[in-house]
């Protein structure tokens, strides 16, 4: 039997996998393109740049376009709530004007805040002048970047997938030779500057969605703030901010002190793999997109039905994401080397522990987007904490030993703790079978495990017939041992004949 909660997060799913797959391919594209011209050390310089940027969108959004996302979907669910006598939420007009609003205030002050001490982080934390520069050019990809997000939460808020997905592809197939073009002719300063087109490009593709196909009409001043929505706004808001706060500083720490012991170099090396990381973990995210508000509709009118679509939603994206993460274990130097040239090939082993790592955080993110759908956000707070304590525990003594190779071990056994954590949460929350999830975890260790063997120790025809047998075991494997394949091939049948 179908079940028609899976069958529209499917096709959710396919709308925004669709883009993030061709956002992925000119994300990777671009990169490519930056680090061969950039060369390790600048690379090193341009992910600061990047990661300190996504630490300073905690302090503009504060959480509001999380928040804003479950009112709007909980609005879209006011003809149900009124069937079932359950109480409606804010229109859309106060939900947005006032998000928008108590947005702006947080980003001018924080952008006005970095452009007047820059040159104080450039020198006293990282001891290289030039970056203050760099930072100060940063300001206006931040503020940017602030207003992209906001404009995408409202379309994500009305489950508005498609047209996300259509600005997305647009965003990135425009920016791509603008990218190019800065950075072959101004270097890393091309490259800082390139961020802000990009974005700056995003808010216009979205502008004219808002105008001409979005189905949201503003009533009243778009600048006007509802005092009775806000607190229920921060309220919700606020446990979304504190928990981005215990998890995104995570990567800006740890890639400045690897950038202080280790040098700019090492953070180079770390950045492709992680941006390879970013490609697999694309799955989990074109799920996340429907699946919010998916979740707040059902926990507003079908509750009942939560269960099933989680235990179905974690094992798939999980399995998904764990076979894409064996590829690029078992490739992981082919991967380097064609991408990125001979000059990054030592970043393999961070490639290897940094895929495992976004398994694993594959299963968490889908138990983060429940918790967001339910309003549950402290407790997504609580689990994050304990992902970054054990993080910043580890990675400490690991960078020292190991460069950047030791972060991505960290990242690894951070992410195994938490996950199984999350995993023993939900089964008591739910009561999902967690033996199924148990072992697709440890499966996903012990592959892991074989394929750092096979790669550190195996070459020529004895590495392409080992890895041949070890990508053949493991699916086989994963296929026989699935719990939810026949569910899967029944909805995936009913998309298909949907669309004929």
């Amino acid at each position: 039997m179908v079940n028609k909660n899976i069958h529209q997060l499917i096709i959710g799913s396919g709308y925004s996998l669709f883009a993030l797959v061709a956002v992925k391919g000119v994300d990777v594209v671009s990169s490519m393109i930056v680090a061969r011209l950039l060369g390790p050390r600048n690379l090193g310089m341009f992910a600061i740049i990047k990661y300190l940027l996504e630490l300073l969108c905690l302090f503009t959004a504060l959480g509001i376009p999380t928040a804003m996302v479950k009112f709007l979907a909980e609005s879209d669910a006011g003809a149900q709530a009124i069937s079932n006598k359950l109480q409606i939420t804010s229109s859309k007009s106060q939900v947005v004007s006032t998000s928008l609003v108590s947005m702006l205030i947080p980003t001018f002050l924080t952008c006005g805040i970095v452009f007047w001490i820059s040159d104080l982080i450039a020198q006293n934390i990282y001891h290289e002048l030039s970056l203050g520069l760099l930072i100060r050019i940063s300001v206006g990809t931040l503020f940017a970047m602030t207003l992209l997000m906001f404009g995408t939460s409202v379309l994500q808020g009305l489950q508005e997938i498609k047209k996300i997905s259509i600005a997305r592809i647009l965003n990135s197939v425009l920016g791509l030779p603008v990218v190019i073009f800065l950075v072959y002719y101004s270097g890393l300063k091309g490259a800082v500057i390139s961020r802000a087109m990009v974005a700056l490009i995003g808010i216009i593709v979205i502008g004219w969605i808002f105008i001409h196909g979005s189905r949201f009409t503003i009533d009243g001043s778009l600048f006007t703030i509802d005092r009775s929505f806000l607190k229920r706004l921060l309220n919700l808001a606020f446990p979304t901010f504190i928990s981005g706060l215990v998890m995104v500083p995570a990567l800006w720490i740890m890639t400045t002190r690897l950038s202080i012991t280790k040098g700019f170099a090492q953070v180079g090396f770390f950045n492709v793999a992680y941006a390879l990381m970013q490609i697999i973990l694309f799955i989990p995210i074109a799920v996340g997109i429907p699946f919010v508000p998916k979740i707040s509709q059902l926990n507003t009118g079908e509750p009942e039905a939560i269960s099933s679509i989680m235990f179905t939603s974690i094992y798939s994206v999980g399995i998904i994401t764990l076979s894409i993460s064996m590829v690029f274990a078992i490739f992981s130097k082919n991967i380097l080397l064609l991408l990125y040239g001979a000059e990054y090939l030592d970043a393999w082993s961070i490639l290897i522990p940094l895929a495992t790592a976004s398994f694993l955080a594959s299963l968490g993110y889908i138990i983060g987007y429940y918790l967001i759908g339910i309003g549950k956000m402290w407790i997504g707070v609580a689990f994050n904490l304990i992902w970054f304590v054990i993080l910043i525990g580890s990675s400490i003594p690991l960078i020292s030993l190991y460069s950047a190779k030791g972060l991505g071990i960290a990242y690894l056994g951070s992410y195994t703790i938490a996950t199984l954590i999350m995993l023993l949460f939900i089964k008591k929350t739910l009561n999902l079978k967690l033996t199924p999830l148990i072992w697709l975890v440890i499966s996903g260790l012990v592959f892991t495990s074989i394929s750092y063997l096979i790669v550190n120790y195996l070459h020529g025809s004895k590495f392409l017939l080992s890895s041949g047998l070890f990508l053949i075991t493991f699916l086989m494997f994963q296929y026989y041992t699935c719990p939810v394949k026949g569910r899967l091939l029944a909805t995936f049948k009913s998309v298909l004949g949907s669309h004929q």
